[in-house]
């Protein structure tokens, strides 16, 4: 109860770049599956009484990789590399 607020260390700035490189990132991905999902910007036609569209579920996602990034980026890709990966995510 006592305690106090507990005292951080300095901001690594670079750090702090490649957070907000992969929440971006992963902002982006997300918002195109759903965009993938919804059929893009159309709408079904009939209007507010058509027929739902029968939802295909997606089973992969393909990202397209560059040939050079900036050494920030290959720092991002060397952790994510290292990780074990399953169906969940991150083991």
């Amino acid at each position: 109860m006592n305690n106090g607020w507990p005292q951080s260390g300095s901001t690594d700035r670079a750090l702090a770049s490649q957070l907000k490189y992969l929440e971006t990132t992963k902002r982006e991905v997300r918002l195109s599956l759903d965009k993938a999902k919804a059929g893009g910007k159309r709408k079904p036609k009939g209007g507010k009484n058509a027929a739902p569209v029968a939802e295909t579920p997606m089973e992969s996602c393909i990202v397209a990789i560059g040939t050079t990034f900036p050494e920030s980026h290959m720092q991002i890709i060397q952790i994510l590399s290292a990780q074990e990966w399953d169906a969940d995510g991150v083991i």
